[in-house]
């Protein structure tokens, strides 16, 4: 079911060559060991975060930023779907929400407050954007390993959906960043 088009997503995420976000544990400490080249820049980070007014993440995705070992590292809003409490620190109160939403109800809600267009991240997130015709970009970058088992990206989205490779960049070490134009459901 396709919702109001006014709000559209991307997603930009890491996975390996077998399709995993995150071991099987739910960590994502594997990305650690990449090496990278300064010459590659951001990969288009940057560019990606100044075309969004904000970040849609599940839960377990929010979790895991907030366990890294740096500052919170996004300045722009960020909406935490959930349907389990969410602990936001109060330094983050200003700038990080917790909506018991489905993609649907935020594709009504969000252009109300100004949000147009959203970074969507995490497994279950992603796939629910999908299957409500919320995404029209996706940027993956392949990591050049096998993690054999894990969260898939894709498992149990239930449905086909057509892409259209806009562009391929190989990075040093690699990885490979593919960025596809997301069509109608076929």
């Amino acid at each position: 079911m396709e919702s109001s088009p006014s709000l559209r997503g991307t997603v930009y995420l890491a996975m390996s060559v077998d399709g995993y976000i995150a071991d099987a544990d739910g960590g994502v400490d594997w990305l650690n060991e990449l090496e990278h080249d300064e010459a590659d820049g951001d990969m288009g980070y940057g560019a990606l975060i100044a075309s969004v007014d904000a970040i849609v993440m599940g839960r377990k995705s929010y979790e895991t930023v907030r366990g890294f070992d740096v500052p919170w590292p996004y300045e722009i809003p960020v909406i935490v779907l959930s349907s389990s409490t969410v602990d936001i620190p109060a330094e983050l109160q200003e700038s990080v929400r917790h909506l018991n939403h489905s993609p649907a109800e935020l594709a009504t809600l969000l252009p109300t407050q100004g949000i147009d267009r959203v970074y969507v991240d995490g497994g279950v997130t992603v796939r629910g954007f999908l299957q409500q015709g919320l995404i029209d970009r996706m940027t993956l970058t392949t990591i050049p390993i096998l993690l054999g088992d894990g969260v898939s990206l894709f498992e149990g989205l239930g449905q086909r959906v057509a892409l259209t490779l806009e562009s391929s960049t190989v990075f040093s070490h690699g990885l490979v960043q593919s960025t596809y134009l997301v069509g109608a459901e076929s």
